[in-house]
This record gives structure tokens, sequence and C-alpha cells, in this order.
């Protein structure tokens, strides 16, 4: 089973869990604590569902469609080692973030974690897509040969920093 449908499953466990809380305590609630609680259940299902729906509609260009784009962009002499660091938060603690070079998926970074790769393109598209979430981050950078680039993920407040 590919990761794409093992993330849309999850996903829609968690909502109806979700849903299924929010009713509970919405029709049990005796206090504005309950409901409020209900409530946020609730919030956190529909924002499980729109995550869904983003996996299910998500566009991905085939292999050779990737190929082709990659022609075109001049090769480094000596690989580039790239490692994004994500620095450790509450937010989204407990979901990974998966990074694509090229529309590649290079790896799944971790909270409070650090993800090394390498790159053999002088340009580069990286993209980042939260999981919690499905927020997509999108950048390019400019690798050396045989040199290093080192990124700074802040997931609060969905920045990818350059150092």
């Amino acid at each position: 089973m590919d990761q794409k449908r093992k993330d849309t499953i999850v996903n829609l466990i968690i909502f109806i869990f979700c849903v299924m809380g929010a009713i509970f305590l919405l029709s049990t609630a005796d206090s504005f604590y309950f409901m409020g609680l209900g409530i946020l259940f609730a919030a956190f299902g529909v924002v499980r569902l729109v995550n869904v729906i983003r996996l299910l509609t998500t566009n991905e260009q085939s292999q050779a469609e990737i190929e082709e784009k990659l022609v075109d962009i001049p090769k480094l002499e000596t690989p580039c080692q790239v490692s994004i660091e994500r620095s450790s938060s509450m937010l989204g603690a407990a979901m990974a973030v998966v990074v694509f070079l090229y529309d590649y998926e290079v790896g799944r970074l971790k909270n409070g974690k650090t993800l090394t790769f390498s790159t053999e393109y002088a340009t580069n598209e990286l993209k980042l897509v939260y999981q919690a979430d499905g927020n997509i981050i999108t950048g390019t950078f400019t690798a050396v040969a045989g040199g290093s680039v080192h990124f700074v993920l802040n997931y609060g407040q969905g920045e990818l920093e350059q150092i």
C-alpha cells in the first residue's frame, strides 16, 4: 500500500473518531467546558477531512514528467548535501512533514529532527507537505558542487529559512 493511501486512511479514521467524540461530548454535555471540548473535537475533525480531500485531489506528476523537467537543469560535478532541520514544536508534533525534491519524496521530517539528503542539480525545487493539516511550503535554492545547504523549518510560523 502506498504512503498516500495510508495517509488518507489514517486521516479518515481520525476524522470519524473526532466526529464521534464531538457528538458524544455535545449530546451529554452538562457544562460549557464539555461543550467547548466537543466543538474543538469537531473542528479538528473538519481539519482532518480537509486534509483527506487535499490528499485525494493532489495532482501527482508521473515519473516521466518529472524526468522531462530535470533534463534542462544543469548537473553538479559532485553532489551537494542538503539538510533540513525541523524546530521542535507542540504544533503538529505527532505528524511528520513530507519533503519532496522535484516532486520525488526524499524523506519524512519528524518533530525536532534533521533530514539529510543530496542533490546533483544546480537549481532545486523543494516542497514540504505537513501531514497534520495539509499545508504546503515550496521554495527553490541553488546548490554548489561538493557543498552543503542547511534549512531550518519552523512549523508554527510555516517558514523554511536557509541558513
